[in-house]
């Protein structure tokens, strides 16, 4: 089955790659995705699990609305 997912970034939003050490498997993505649900867009979101990383289409002013609830949960961020 194929699945469209519609995309609502602005001209303005940018690419953060965000670097999470202990992000290593499905449970901390999902743990993830929770904390970042209404603070930016599904579709913006794209996890690299192999390599611990999470990139994000941001308007760079939104970057510590997006890195704060990840380290609030306990997880390092590096950017």
């Amino acid at each position: 089955m194929i699945q469209s997912r519609r995309t609502t970034h602005s001209a303005s939003d940018s690419k953060l790659l965000l670097y999470v050490p202990a992000m290593d498997c499905a449970n901390e993505e999902r743990e993830i995705r929770q904390l970042l649900k209404g603070v930016v867009a599904e579709s913006a979101l794209h996890f690299h699990l192999s390599n611990r990383q999470i990139e994000v289409q941001v308007d760079p002013r939104q970057i510590d609305k997006i890195i704060q609830p990840i380290r609030k949960a306990g997880f390092e961020v590096q950017s």
